[in-house]
């Protein structure tokens, strides 16, 4: 059985840590590689109509980072540890977890995803839990949304 539980003040603390080094740190580096190998950035297309723009929202901030926790942070983080180090189970995980963000969201997703993963394996390591890892990635799809959207301007873009 996958672990949720109710996170520990210090996991909710963790969380929150881990979703500022994403937006501060690792969304200006994923940015910076893209731009580096002249990969550009992802397509924003959804956010052209109010309803595209909510489905982007209930799927990047409340769907994807459940589901993608259970399958990379739960599946196949634990798939690798059977067999492996945690280290090693950190890296696989956060590098499959990458590999599914080149379409959506080319090099910089890439890129992204992968830092971010091993910021969330480190957490799914840590915890024993599932709920800090998904708090934070929701929190980072949050900014990563609000500021496709507009509504904030990318912090070291």
């Amino acid at each position: 059985m996958l672990p949720f539980r109710i996170p520990s003040r210090q996991e909710t603390a963790s969380a929150i840590v881990i979703a500022l080094l994403i937006t501060v740190l690792i969304d200006p580096i994923a940015a910076h590689t893209a731009t580096v190998l002249g990969a550009g950035e992802s397509s924003s297309d959804s956010l052209n109509s109010l309803s595209g723009t909510l489905v982007l929202a209930v799927s990047a901030i409340l769907i994807a980072p459940i589901v993608e926790e259970i399958l990379f942070r739960g599946v196949v983080f634990d798939a690798i540890r059977v067999r492996y180090s945690a280290t090693i189970a950190i890296v696989g995980s956060s590098l499959f977890f990458g590999g599914i963000h080149l379409l959506i969201g080319g090099v910089s997703g890439v890129v992204f995803s992968t830092l971010s993963g091993v910021l969330f394996g480190w957490m799914r390591l840590q915890y024993d839990n599932l709920t800090g890892p998904t708090l934070a990635h929701a929190l980072g799809n949050t900014y990563s949304v609000v500021v496709m959207a507009g509504y904030l301007p990318a912090f070291f873009a």
